[in-house]
């Protein structure tokens, strides 16, 4: 996407017909939201792009979710209660090299749910580590691979949560972008936009199942300063949940969201999101606010 100044997660310019394209300019405002709602609790960028060597950015991002209902084992809506969580999160690049990206997250967040007598509240928090780097590039696509560890800080969820966090999660994922201009018939100028595909698998520990993900990205520019996204985040169990005795469960969510830029150095990222479908997990809804610094 066209910016003033790069910025996002490709790392090198490329033209795409008409004026030069920086990739890197286009993903990574997806990227806060892919790994935040796919549960790693912070939203180091998750973008197939990378950041140039000796750049860095820097999300400061707030979630806020809720969920009166939850899918039961038949994907069926059933009261949950009431669940609410807010989280707060900061997340770092650095560009080591062209073809290596630094990743370092920091999260913190307070949960509220239903208990068999009154309303519980827990803190936790989640600290994560890692590296993304690129496997092959052409003209406007490229194919990178992320891994990715989490520790966390709280490890027993009760209520509509059912789970149990181990000490530590990792995540490895392998990720492809594609950048193309779009032509809408309303308008004269061509929109800068972007396509991204991840495919993941997520070791959980503890007693709950690893799982799989596939996560999917569009991007467009329909003016210089402003990016529309829509998003789709999927999580499918590979096994039941051993504690609770459940079957497997999946989880699949819609985002939509807009990324401003205020000036060369800072973007304003606001988003909603909901659960469309799923077994066995909650069905939630929430809004994101998020704010970009490039260095």
């Amino acid at each position: 996407m066209q910016r003033q100044e790069p910025f996002s997660c490709a790392s090198r310019p490329l033209a795409l017909g008409g004026p030069m394209l920086t990739l890197r300019q286009m993903s990574c405002a997806s990227a806060s939201l892919v790994l935040l709602l796919a549960g790693t609790g912070t939203p180091a960028c998750a973008g197939a792009w990378l950041q140039e060597e000796a750049r860095s950015q820097i999300i400061f991002a707030n979630t806020f979710t809720s969920a009166a209902r939850r899918f039961d084992t038949q994907g069926k809506p059933v009261p949950a209660g009431g669940f609410s969580k807010q989280e707060s999160a900061i997340a770092v690049e650095r560009g080591l090299s062209g073809d290596v990206t630094l990743l370092a997250g920091l999260s913190a967040r307070s949960l509220t749910f239903p208990t068999e007598t009154t309303a519980a509240r827990l803190a936790a928090g989640t600290i994560t580590g890692g590296a993304k780097v690129k496997v092959w590039s052409q003209d406007a696509t490229i194919l990178s691979i992320q891994g990715t560890v989490q520790l966390n800080g709280e490890r027993s969820f009760a209520g509509p949560l059912r789970r149990m966090d181990a000490p530590a999660e990792a995540d490895l994922r392998l990720n492809l972008g594609h950048g193309f201009q779009l032509s809408p018939w309303f308008s004269e100028n061509a929109w800068q936009s972007f396509a991204e595909l991840q495919l993941a698998y997520r070791w959980r520990g503890g007693a709950n199942p690893d799982e799989v993900r596939l996560d999917a990205t569009l991007g467009t520019r329909p003016l210089p300063h402003l990016l529309l996204m829509l998003q789709s985040f999927n999580t499918q169990a590979i096994q039941t949940n051993r504690r609770f005795g459940e079957g497997r469960s999946n989880q699949h969510k819609l985002q939509a969201s807009a990324v401003y830029d205020l000036s060369q150095n800072w973007s304003l990222q606001v988003g909603v999101f909901s659960s469309v479908r799923g077994r066995n997990t909650l069905r939630e809804q929430g809004a994101q606010l998020a704010w970009w610094r490039r260095l």
